[in-house]
């Protein structure tokens, strides 16, 4: 954790918490419609990538990295027509997403430390959307460049 004032952090969890509420109250409906056009999508990515930016900022590089995750499905979602067989996938995903950086938002809060477990045991379950990253770093490791998944 970067070092900065307590009124700061107690900053972050209250803005993260808030994000988080509002992702588990709109996250799945214009996935799975995606009737709500670009304006519901962008402010859950928007809610998404703040979350990764704050996260980052303060150090809590896993909080940011399933945020970022988050993000990237809502900017996905913007640009692709989604066919209806990933609704539920994909709704469980961002589910699953949501309560573990809830879970870990608490034990920040209680100790300053991220839930390692957790979020390990979390991104096993969804491997395919940590591959990316995983070939990326393989891949430029050889002097080639990677498009993401």
């Amino acid at each position: 954790m970067t070092p900065h004032d307590s009124s700061s952090l107690e900053q972050f969890l209250q803005d993260a918490s808030e994000h988080l509420q509002y992702l588990r109250e709109h996250a799945a409906l214009p996935v799975e419609t995606q009737s709500s056009g670009d304006d519901d999508l962008g402010r859950l990515y928007d809610a998404a990538f703040q979350l990764t930016d704050s996260a980052s900022r303060w150090g809590f590089s896993l909080f940011s990295e399933i945020a970022g995750r988050l993000a990237h499905v809502f900017q996905y979602a913007r640009k692709a027509q989604l066919s209806p067989d990933t609704y539920g996938p994909l709704t469980e995903f961002l589910a699953d997403a949501i309560s573990v950086l809830e879970f870990n938002l608490l034990q920040i809060s209680s100790d300053g430390k991220e839930t390692v477990d957790d979020i390990a045991a979390f991104k096993h379950r969804y491997a395919f959307a940590f591959r990316d990253a995983a070939s990326s770093q393989s891949i430029e490791a050889e002097g080639e460049s990677s498009q993401p998944i």
